[in-house]
């Protein structure tokens, strides 16, 4: 795959999604909206984008009927939940100790898919999981002398990352033949109209809140998301994983140049714990 004309187009691809991914953490602290406003807003505008993408290429939905659907209710809304706690970490505890908790999501998802498929896990993702555990003490620890993370930053992060890998695995065993962008565009759909009742008690958006949310929903969220998609189907899933995984300092130090907001020690610590043991997992999985 690796060796195909389309590769090196395609490294660029991946590269794009990730500053791209790493610098859509900013925007809950950005845009002065809560949580549950953030996921409905932002998602309708990149469900358009990619449901009107699937119809310019002609993508069948001949996948969706019957029990598909409502398995695509429930992957919706394990992303919504996920986006939820995201957002509401961030702008409960920054950009920095979100992202990295997030992070864990790749081993969380490959201990759950040995836990579900009753095999015993492999002595990489028991020590995957141990640098988790490492990343998120060296996250923790400092708090009792007012350090990188508070405990709602903690519970809202890790549950993100526990709904994203939910989510995951519920992808990766039931939606394999679907075209990219129509289930995109699909699941996005669905995670607007289950998280819009969040908007009946209205919503006031001033000029700049407007243009942020159609940056968010496009430019950040529909274009890196469809990105991953096509460089998976030009390039190893390795290589992939590993460029993707650069979304992490990405939001680090966007966090730290726009925001303001400081790269302690125990956050790059930590930080670096738990990339390296979600790349551990990914090379596990794949063994």
């Amino acid at each position: 795959m690796s060796s195909a004309p389309g590769a090196p187009p395609a490294l660029l691809i991946a590269h794009a999604a990730a500053v791209l991914l790493g610098g859509a953490s900013l925007f809950p602290r950005l845009l002065s909206l809560p949580a549950e406003q953030l996921v409905p807003l932002r998602t309708a505008v990149a469900a358009l984008l990619l449901l009107v993408l699937a119809w310019r290429r002609g993508q069948s939905w001949s996948w969706l009927r019957g029990r598909t659907l409502g398995e695509l209710l429930l992957l919706s809304a394990l992303l919504g939940g996920h986006w939820w706690c995201y957002f509401a970490a961030i702008q409960a505890g920054g950009v920095g100790p979100a992202v990295v908790l997030v992070y864990s999501a790749p081993v969380l998802t490959v201990l759950l898919e040995a836990l579900l498929t009753r095999q015993a896990p492999a002595g990489r993702l028991l020590l995957a999981g141990s640098g988790v555990m490492l990343g998120v003490t060296l996250l923790v620890w400092p708090a009792r002398d007012g350090g990188a993370i508070t405990p709602a930053t903690l519970g809202l992060g890790l549950a993100a990352a526990l709904l994203y890998a939910l989510r995951n695995l519920l992808l990766s065993q039931r939606f394999r033949q679907p075209p990219g962008e129509a289930l995109a565009g699909a699941q996005f759909a669905l995670v607007a109209l289950l998280s819009a009742p969040a908007l009946v008690t209205g919503v006031q958006l001033d000029g700049q809140q407007i243009g942020g949310l159609l940056l968010f929903g496009s430019l950040f969220t529909a274009l890196p998301h469809l990105g991953v998609v096509l460089a998976l189907q030009r390039l190893p899933a390795s290589t992939v994983g590993l460029i993707t995984s650069l979304e992490v300092p990405y939001a680090l130090l966007f966090a730290a140049l726009l925001l303001g907001e400081s790269l302690s020690p125990p956050l790059l610590a930590g930080g670096a714990c738990i990339v390296a043991a979600a790349l551990l997992a990914s090379r596990a999985r794949r063994g």
